[in-house]
Protein backbone atom coordinates (compact mmCIF):
# COMPACT_ATOMS: atom_id res chain seq x y z
CA UNK A 1 0.00 0.00 0.00
CA UNK A 2 2.64 2.35 0.68
CA UNK A 3 4.49 2.00 -2.38
CA UNK A 4 1.11 2.64 -4.49
CA UNK A 5 1.02 5.73 -2.50
CA UNK A 6 4.02 6.78 -3.12
CA UNK A 7 3.95 6.15 -6.87
CA UNK A 8 0.36 7.60 -6.89
CA UNK A 9 -0.34 10.26 -4.46
CA UNK A 10 -3.01 12.39 -5.73
CA UNK A 11 -2.96 14.30 -2.55
CA UNK A 12 0.87 15.12 -2.12
CA UNK A 13 2.45 18.79 -2.12
CA UNK A 14 3.27 19.59 -5.49
CA UNK A 15 7.23 19.39 -6.12
CA UNK A 16 8.55 22.72 -7.57
CA UNK A 17 8.98 21.58 -10.96
CA UNK A 18 5.29 20.58 -11.12
CA UNK A 19 4.07 24.15 -9.77
CA UNK A 20 6.10 25.46 -12.80
CA UNK A 21 4.53 22.73 -15.23
CA UNK A 22 1.27 23.68 -13.15
CA UNK A 23 0.73 20.13 -13.39
CA UNK A 24 0.79 17.45 -10.64
CA UNK A 25 1.84 13.40 -11.88
CA UNK A 26 -0.13 10.66 -10.71
CA UNK A 27 3.44 8.81 -11.04
CA UNK A 28 5.99 10.55 -9.27
CA UNK A 29 8.52 7.94 -10.63
CA UNK A 30 7.97 9.32 -14.37
CA UNK A 31 9.27 12.78 -13.08
CA UNK A 32 12.29 11.58 -10.97
CA UNK A 33 13.13 9.63 -14.46
CA UNK A 34 13.08 12.59 -16.63
CA UNK A 35 15.19 14.51 -14.00
CA UNK A 36 17.78 11.57 -13.66
CA UNK A 37 20.93 12.32 -16.24
CA UNK A 38 22.59 9.09 -17.02
CA UNK A 39 25.53 9.86 -15.07
CA UNK A 40 23.60 10.00 -11.77
CA UNK A 41 21.57 6.86 -12.87
CA UNK A 42 25.01 5.20 -12.92
CA UNK A 43 26.46 5.79 -10.00
CA UNK A 44 23.42 5.53 -8.08
CA UNK A 45 21.99 2.02 -10.08
CA UNK A 46 18.38 3.36 -8.52
CA UNK A 47 16.34 4.28 -11.19
CA UNK A 48 15.87 4.53 -15.05
CA UNK A 49 17.98 7.55 -16.70
CA UNK A 50 15.77 10.36 -18.74
CA UNK A 51 16.80 8.81 -22.04
CA UNK A 52 13.65 7.14 -23.26
CA UNK A 53 11.79 9.48 -22.14
CA UNK A 54 13.94 12.13 -24.33
CA UNK A 55 12.75 10.65 -27.22
CA UNK A 56 9.87 9.77 -27.00
CA UNK A 57 9.21 13.46 -25.87
CA UNK A 58 11.24 14.87 -28.96
CA UNK A 59 8.55 13.20 -30.75
CA UNK A 60 5.85 14.18 -29.15
CA UNK A 61 7.14 18.16 -28.67
CA UNK A 62 7.23 18.52 -32.72
CA UNK A 63 3.46 16.88 -32.67
CA UNK A 64 2.76 19.38 -30.55
CA UNK A 65 3.94 22.40 -31.86
CA UNK A 66 3.10 21.56 -35.58
CA UNK A 67 -0.02 21.55 -34.21
CA UNK A 68 0.08 24.68 -32.65
CA UNK A 69 2.30 26.51 -35.22
CA UNK A 70 -0.36 25.00 -37.82
CA UNK A 71 -3.31 26.89 -35.87
CA UNK A 72 -1.42 30.05 -34.76
CA UNK A 73 -0.07 30.62 -38.29
CA UNK A 74 -2.83 29.84 -40.86
CA UNK A 75 -1.12 31.86 -43.98
CA UNK A 76 2.51 30.19 -43.40
CA UNK A 77 3.39 27.39 -45.80
CA UNK A 78 5.35 24.37 -45.29
CA UNK A 79 8.60 25.67 -45.20
CA UNK A 80 7.98 28.00 -42.91
CA UNK A 81 6.22 26.18 -40.76
CA UNK A 82 9.33 23.53 -40.25
CA UNK A 83 11.24 26.65 -40.32
CA UNK A 84 9.59 27.88 -37.34
CA UNK A 85 9.27 24.38 -35.31
CA UNK A 86 13.20 23.95 -35.76
CA UNK A 87 13.80 27.21 -34.37
CA UNK A 88 11.47 26.42 -31.25
CA UNK A 89 13.04 23.26 -30.77
CA UNK A 90 17.17 24.00 -31.55
CA UNK A 91 18.85 23.15 -28.22
CA UNK A 92 18.81 27.07 -27.49
CA UNK A 93 15.63 27.28 -27.66
CA UNK A 94 15.03 24.04 -25.30
CA UNK A 95 18.00 25.47 -23.18
CA UNK A 96 15.86 28.63 -22.66
CA UNK A 97 12.75 26.86 -21.55
CA UNK A 98 14.86 24.38 -18.91
CA UNK A 99 16.20 27.55 -17.63
CA UNK A 100 12.98 29.04 -16.78
CA UNK A 101 11.72 25.93 -15.64
CA UNK A 102 14.33 25.37 -12.69
CA UNK A 103 16.09 22.50 -14.09
CA UNK A 104 20.05 23.57 -13.10
CA UNK A 105 18.69 23.06 -9.79
CA UNK A 106 16.27 19.76 -10.36
CA UNK A 107 17.99 17.95 -12.13
CA UNK A 108 20.00 14.81 -11.21
CA UNK A 109 23.80 14.83 -11.90
CA UNK A 110 26.61 12.75 -11.01
CA UNK A 111 29.05 14.52 -8.85
CA UNK A 112 31.58 14.60 -11.51
CA UNK A 113 28.99 15.71 -14.25
CA UNK A 114 28.46 18.75 -11.64
CA UNK A 115 31.52 19.31 -11.23
CA UNK A 116 31.71 19.72 -15.34
CA UNK A 117 29.29 22.23 -15.39
CA UNK A 118 26.77 19.49 -16.29
CA UNK A 119 23.80 21.80 -14.73
CA UNK A 120 24.18 24.91 -16.93
CA UNK A 121 25.02 22.67 -20.38
CA UNK A 122 22.89 23.58 -22.87
CA UNK A 123 22.68 20.11 -24.40
CA UNK A 124 22.43 18.14 -21.31
CA UNK A 125 19.35 20.71 -20.12
CA UNK A 126 17.44 20.59 -23.42
CA UNK A 127 17.55 17.08 -23.45
CA UNK A 128 16.01 16.95 -19.69
CA UNK A 129 13.51 19.41 -21.51
CA UNK A 130 12.41 16.49 -23.77
CA UNK A 131 12.01 14.16 -21.34
CA UNK A 132 9.65 16.00 -18.93
CA UNK A 133 7.74 16.12 -22.21
CA UNK A 134 8.05 12.28 -22.43
CA UNK A 135 7.27 11.76 -18.35
CA UNK A 136 4.40 14.25 -19.18
CA UNK A 137 2.81 12.45 -22.23
CA UNK A 138 2.95 9.82 -20.18
CA UNK A 139 1.30 10.27 -17.42
CA UNK A 140 -1.27 12.23 -19.12
CA UNK A 141 -2.09 12.16 -22.37
CA UNK A 142 -1.60 13.92 -25.18
CA UNK A 143 -4.10 16.57 -24.16
CA UNK A 144 -2.52 17.24 -21.70
CA UNK A 145 1.02 18.04 -22.41
CA UNK A 146 -0.26 20.04 -25.56
CA UNK A 147 -1.96 22.85 -23.48
CA UNK A 148 1.49 22.53 -21.30
CA UNK A 149 3.42 23.29 -24.62
CA UNK A 150 0.66 25.76 -26.17
CA UNK A 151 1.13 27.88 -22.53
CA UNK A 152 4.98 27.22 -22.60
CA UNK A 153 5.66 28.41 -25.37
CA UNK A 154 2.53 30.78 -26.23
CA UNK A 155 4.78 33.89 -26.70
CA UNK A 156 7.60 32.43 -29.00
CA UNK A 157 4.63 30.83 -31.02
CA UNK A 158 2.90 34.60 -32.02
CA UNK A 159 6.13 36.61 -32.03
CA UNK A 160 8.86 34.05 -34.07
CA UNK A 161 10.85 35.64 -36.18
CA UNK A 162 11.88 34.46 -39.59
CA UNK A 163 16.11 34.03 -38.66
CA UNK A 164 18.64 33.50 -41.78
CA UNK A 165 20.85 31.06 -39.79
CA UNK A 166 22.68 31.24 -43.27
CA UNK A 167 23.81 34.38 -42.69
CA UNK A 168 24.32 34.23 -39.15
CA UNK A 169 26.13 31.50 -39.19
CA UNK A 170 28.76 33.31 -42.09
CA UNK A 171 29.21 36.22 -39.91
CA UNK A 172 29.98 34.01 -36.77
CA UNK A 173 32.72 31.43 -38.41
CA UNK A 174 34.37 34.84 -40.83
CA UNK A 175 34.72 36.69 -37.25
CA UNK A 176 35.74 33.72 -35.24
CA UNK A 177 37.19 31.63 -37.32
CA UNK A 178 37.93 33.17 -40.45
CA UNK A 179 36.60 30.49 -42.64
CA UNK A 180 33.70 30.45 -44.76
CA UNK A 181 30.74 27.51 -43.82
CA UNK A 182 30.59 24.94 -46.83
CA UNK A 183 26.88 23.26 -47.81
CA UNK A 184 27.42 19.99 -49.29
CA UNK A 185 24.53 17.81 -50.46
CA UNK A 186 24.39 14.34 -49.41
CA UNK A 187 21.64 12.27 -50.29
CA UNK A 188 17.64 13.03 -51.77
CA UNK A 189 15.07 10.96 -51.24
CA UNK A 190 11.28 10.58 -52.88
CA UNK A 191 9.54 11.52 -56.37
CA UNK A 192 10.66 14.08 -58.34
CA UNK A 193 7.30 16.01 -56.92
CA UNK A 194 8.31 15.74 -53.49
CA UNK A 195 11.72 15.59 -52.82
CA UNK A 196 13.60 15.89 -49.62
CA UNK A 197 16.96 16.66 -49.81
CA UNK A 198 19.76 16.18 -47.14
CA UNK A 199 22.63 18.75 -46.82
CA UNK A 200 25.47 18.72 -44.14
CA UNK A 201 27.62 21.79 -42.98
CA UNK A 202 31.61 21.44 -43.46
CA UNK A 203 33.17 23.64 -41.50
CA UNK A 204 37.22 23.85 -40.46
CA UNK A 205 37.25 20.52 -42.15
CA UNK A 206 34.64 18.90 -39.73
CA UNK A 207 30.71 18.24 -40.75
CA UNK A 208 29.04 19.97 -38.21
CA UNK A 209 25.00 20.26 -38.74
CA UNK A 210 22.65 18.12 -41.20
CA UNK A 211 20.00 19.26 -41.91
CA UNK A 212 16.76 18.37 -44.29
CA UNK A 213 13.84 19.83 -46.26
CA UNK A 214 11.55 19.96 -49.03
CA UNK A 215 14.35 22.17 -50.94
CA UNK A 216 18.04 22.63 -50.96
CA UNK A 217 17.74 26.09 -49.32
CA UNK A 218 15.50 24.94 -46.58
CA UNK A 219 17.64 21.56 -46.18
CA UNK A 220 20.87 24.03 -45.78
CA UNK A 221 19.21 26.51 -43.47
CA UNK A 222 18.22 23.33 -41.09
CA UNK A 223 21.84 22.39 -40.97
CA UNK A 224 23.32 25.69 -40.29
CA UNK A 225 20.73 25.95 -37.34
CA UNK A 226 22.10 23.04 -35.76
CA UNK A 227 25.68 24.22 -36.95
CA UNK A 228 25.18 27.02 -34.14
CA UNK A 229 24.06 24.69 -31.80
CA UNK A 230 27.89 23.58 -31.48
CA UNK A 231 28.66 26.45 -29.39
CA UNK A 232 32.05 25.61 -28.24
CA UNK A 233 32.93 26.16 -32.46
CA UNK A 234 32.23 29.73 -31.64
CA UNK A 235 33.74 30.88 -29.06
CA UNK A 236 36.08 33.77 -29.06
CA UNK A 237 39.25 33.89 -27.00
CA UNK A 238 39.25 34.73 -23.32
CA UNK A 239 35.41 34.14 -23.32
Amino acid sequence: MSLWFRKFDFFSTPTKMEKKLNYKFKNSSLLDQALSHKSYTNSSNKIENNERLEYLGDAVLNLALGDLLMSTHQEADEGQLSKMRSSLVSTKGLYKKARELGFSQELKLSRAEKMNRGASNPRLLASAFEAIVGAVYLDGGYNVVQKIISAMFQKDLKNWVDEDYKTILQGRSQKVLQKVPHYQLVGEQGPAHRKIFFVQVILNGKVYGQGRGPTKKEAEQEAARKTLDFEDLFEEPGE
